[in-house]
């Protein structure tokens, strides 16, 4: 697609290449972003940078809505949540008494001490929470999908 600056005339125009790249980062951030405030802060400093390359300079403040309508790109965080989402779902559906799969409901017994760091499991109950599910239907989607 290609982005309009304030004349009117058309200055870059996005190639399946650069879409592809893309997809790629969003792997990238889902990787390197262990909670959702570092993603959201990743996020927002990639796309000040993307919007100084698309457009050059700063003609008009864009907001991260509608810079992803105008690229036609997925939000970030949808694309995160999918691609990790996809990963639990296939350790989901290994056997019950697999190292991996374990490791998904393993709580650990005893006193710990407060500012106990955020477990994966605690993480992926916080999402499961934010998309009003329970940890038994992503289960159950997890075996039909």
């Amino acid at each position: 697609m290609r982005t309009s600056t304030s004349e009117g005339k058309h200055r870059e125009q996005l190639t399946v290449w650069m879409h592809q790249d893309n997809l790629d980062f969003i792997d990238d951030l889902a990787f390197l972003s262990r909670k959702r405030q570092q993603m959201q802060v990743k996020k927002t400093s990639v796309s000040e940078a993307f919007v100084s390359v698309l457009i050059g300079r700063w003609l008009d403040t864009i907001s991260s809505s509608l810079l992803c309508e105008r690229t036609k790109q997925i939000p970030s965080e949808k694309g995160i949540m999918e691609r990790r989402w996809k990963c639990i779902r296939y350790t989901l559906r290994k056997s019950s008494n697999c190292i991996t799969r374990e490791a998904l409901t393993w709580n650990p017994k005893g006193k710990w001490k407060s500012g106990r760091p955020n477990t994966l499991r605690r993480e992926l109950e916080v999402d499961v929470k934010w998309m009003n599910r329970d940890w038994k239907q992503m289960e159950r989607i997890a075996h039909y999908s």
